[in-house]
């Protein structure tokens, strides 16, 4: 019986004869077993392995773990689960997996990796103090100076992250760029300052 006559008798199209023959051939009677239909549920990841890529999403950025970028996608998320378990995933799928495991895009804070949060307390809580003490002896006023411009770590994307908390992009103090400096006099008192990714 030709294919195209098989489909006529058994109500099917001839693209699916073809098939059906095809898989025939390959496994036999097993590649004509019935397949489950539908989305499968869970994915291809174990419990482990989801904590073990969310871990990784949380607490670095691609950058640091060989990837191309300092921000998450669903790709590069993608790319993070084949190469460390050989499963490729959709981008759907990769993207309703971050999104069951609560994180959503968020356009993240940056952090110098060269900041020591420890010296910048302290010069808050003490040097920062006696210049103020200074200032106001001397009748002085606090300057204060500030750059702005185009940078070579600028990201203007999103990242993925958990949901309320703002992810924190940790790339180098070490940068490129065209600034503009500008300066103010200001009074600031050390409990309302706060250097954000000053490298003390």
């Amino acid at each position: 019986m030709s294919q195209t006559k098989a489909a006529v008798v058994y109500g099917a199209s001839r693209t699916s004869v073809c098939l059906w023959v095809k898989a025939y051939r390959q496994q036999g009677e097993a590649g004509l077993a019935s397949k489950p239909k539908g989305r499968p549920k869970g994915g291809k990841l174990t419990n482990k392995q989801m904590e073990s890529i969310r871990k990784s999403v949380l607490g670095k950025n691609p950058d640091q773990l060989r990837l191309p970028g300092l921000l998450w996608t669903r790709d590069l998320v993608g790319a993070l689960i084949e190469r460390r378990f050989g499963i490729r995933l959709s981008r759907w799928t990769v993207g309703r997996h971050l999104k069951d495991w609560g994180l959503t895009p968020q356009k993240p804070a940056k952090s110098a990796l060269e900041q020591n949060p420890a010296q910048v307390k302290y010069w808050l809580e003490h040097k920062y103090v006696a210049i103020q003490q200074q200032a106001k002896a001397e009748k002085a006023k606090i300057w204060w100076g500030d750059e702005a411009g185009l940078r070579s770590d600028h990201q203007a994307g999103t990242t993925w992250g958990e949901k309320g908390v703002t992810p924190v992009v940790k790339c180098s103090g070490k940068r490129f760029g065209c600034n503009a400096i500008t300066a103010s006099p200001t009074w600031v008192t050390s409990a309302s300052w706060s250097l954000k990714g000053a490298s003390l």
